[in-house]
């Protein structure tokens, strides 16, 4: 759990997903889940499909995009404070989910890696950037 102001972030890997939730209080305001399966419809504004690739969103204090792309080496994490989860061995490589974030002051960034080895030396990795303003959606 991370705080921030009023505010504490929890964060989870779940699987090869990862899930996100904002309270204050102990009310819980805000929730993120990025998952490689398709999610039950439960109300939430949701993206069903990467299209190209690519991802984008905006609404109310939040921000995200999500990519798309092949490498060779799974990417470092853009931020210092992280987590990360190995899966076993698949194809020569090691699949991860790492999830870095940073704090400023009533806002939060989250940058999230999950690679698929496709095969020796080769990873598919879906990676996701959030902005989230704390104090905007709070209101």
């Amino acid at each position: 759990m991370v705080t921030s102001c009023d505010f504490s972030v929890v964060l989870r890997i779940i699987g090869e997903s990862h899930w996100l939730t904002v309270k204050h209080d102990e009310e819980e305001l805000f929730h993120e889940v990025l998952a490689c399966e398709k999610l039950p419809d439960v109300g939430f504004e949701h993206a069903q499909n990467l299209t190209e690739g690519k991802y984008a969103y905006e609404a109310g204090g939040y921000t995200v995009k999500i990519y798309s792309e092949v490498v060779k080496t799974v990417p470092k994490p853009f931020f210092g404070e992280s987590m990360e989860y190995a899966f076993p061995e698949t194809n020569g490589e090691i699949p991860i989910t790492r999830l870095s974030w940073v704090s400023f002051s009533d806002v939060f960034v989250l940058d999230t890696v999950h690679s698929y080895p496709t095969k020796k030396g080769v990873h598919e990795v879906v990676r996701s950037l959030s902005t989230i303003n704390l104090s905007r959606i709070a209101h």
